[in-house]
């Protein structure tokens, strides 16, 4: 694993957090949003299979980021346990 300072360890789980949060508050939104479209109509089911590709979009984005974030050029994989276990012990 990589040496990284404290401050650096601090700033990438900080990172981290902020982006799975934006994540899971886009999904909310999505979610808060699907439930008004409940009626029958054709137009209010387009709507419904448009957000369903939206939510879709966004889980798969959600994993290029969680998997680009532990991935470091090099290849080597860093565990964000280990990360938060640091951070901890600091």
């Amino acid at each position: 694993m990589i040496n990284f300072c404290a401050d650096c360890l601090y700033f990438l789980v900080q990172v981290f957090t902020k982006g799975i949060s934006l994540f899971e508050d886009a999904a909310g939104f999505l979610k808060r949003l699907r439930s008004q479209f409940t009626n029958s109509d054709l137009r209010y089911q387009r709507a419904r299979k448009l957000l369903s590709n939206i939510e879709e979009l966004l889980k798969h984005e959600r994993c290029i980021f969680e998997v680009s974030f532990v991935t470091v050029p090099d290849g080597i994989q860093l565990s964000l346990l280990s990360v938060r276990d640091k951070l901890i012990n600091i």
